[in-house]
């Protein structure tokens, strides 16, 4: 990995300064260039070009901002909620896993210690130039420090942890990872597949094409982008019905619902015999009908529950 892309992932601001920094580009009340409002964080916070530049491509990139003429404009109307930092630490894990030999370089050892669905790293096993990294996970809160033991690193979030270390916990934890990976990754593999497919036989005469984003990005807050017949795009969440017809969302597929409203779909497959057999419900602008029109009930248990 070169010097510099590396670099650019040595974040130095803490969760609170970073919160700071997305609450005030919320707060613009008018256009305002990048410039004068770096300057004016800068000033106010001491906050690095680095961090600043990293989280204003996050805001882009999730589009809840644009550049015109290197002035910023908010998108949709967005005001600042815990869910966009959640998202922003996903956004930065993704970065990280999605480079296969930093991410090899990171995680790529069996040297940790599972225990109550918790998982200890001990870095030291980790080269020292990406040792950083480490730091910046613990400045976000994605890891802890073990008080008893400064070299090994706590990550308490078994579902980021089994994203990260995939390979490894398939070896040391195969019970676990098997009633994640195959009751959700499987399935939801296949239901993907599934919608790609119709997707795709949708647009055949169009010019217009399908993608599995999820592929890429396990932290979009969808699986697979597509179009209408008029080119609009679409980001959709794909998901398995399971027994009484419910299924799961997630806070950052609920934050993604938020910003694209009704380019946003929800495609729920049933299965039979084990595989995909239709799309049983097409869900649009999910985060109106289900959270301000409460046409579908629901109820939360960290992740929603929705209920057709």
């Amino acid at each position: 990995m070169k010097k510099t892309e590396l670099e650019k992932l040595i974040l130095q601001s803490n969760k609170s300064l970073i919160i700071k920094t997305l609450k005030s580009l919320f707060s613009i009340s008018s256009k305002k260039s990048i410039k004068s409002h770096f300057n004016e964080l800068n000033n106010i916070y001491s906050i690095n070009i680095v961090d600043f530049d990293f989280i204003l491509k996050f805001a882009l990139d999730y589009n809840l901002i644009e550049i015109v003429d290197e002035k910023i404009i908010i998108k949709n109307d967005f005001n600042y909620s815990d869910d966009i930092y959640d998202s922003f630490t996903k956004y930065y894990l993704n970065n990280i896993i999605i480079n296969k030999p930093l991410r090899s370089k990171l995680f790529g050892f069996n040297d940790f210690n599972i225990k109550e669905d918790s998982l200890k790293v001990d870095i030291s096993k980790v080269p020292i130039d990406l040792r950083g990294i480490y730091i910046v996970f613990e400045r976000l809160g994605i890891v802890e420090t073990d008080i008893n033991n400064r070299k090994l690193k706590i990550i308490k979030n078994f579902d980021i942890a089994s994203t990260i270390y995939e390979k490894s916990l398939k070896k040391l934890s195969k019970a676990r990872f098997d009633e994640i990976q195959k009751k959700k990754v499987i399935n939801g593999e296949l239901a993907e597949l599934f919608v790609l497919k119709s997707e795709t036989l949708k647009l055949k005469k169009s010019p217009y094409k399908a993608y599995k984003v999820s592929d890429d990005n396990v932290y979009a807050g969808f699986d697979i982008t597509s179009y209408d017949l008029k080119g609009n795009k679409m980001r959709i969440e794909v998901k398995k019905i399971s027994e009484g017809d419910k299924f799961y969302l997630s806070k950052n597929e609920i934050n993604a619902s938020k910003v694209y409203k009704k380019n946003y779909f929800i495609y729920c497959v049933r299965f039979k015999d084990g595989y995909p057999s239709k799309i049983e419900k097409i869900i649009c602008d999910p985060y109106k009908h289900i959270f301000k029109l409460n046409k579908y009930k629901h109820n939360s248990k960290g992740d929603y529950i929705i209920y057709l």
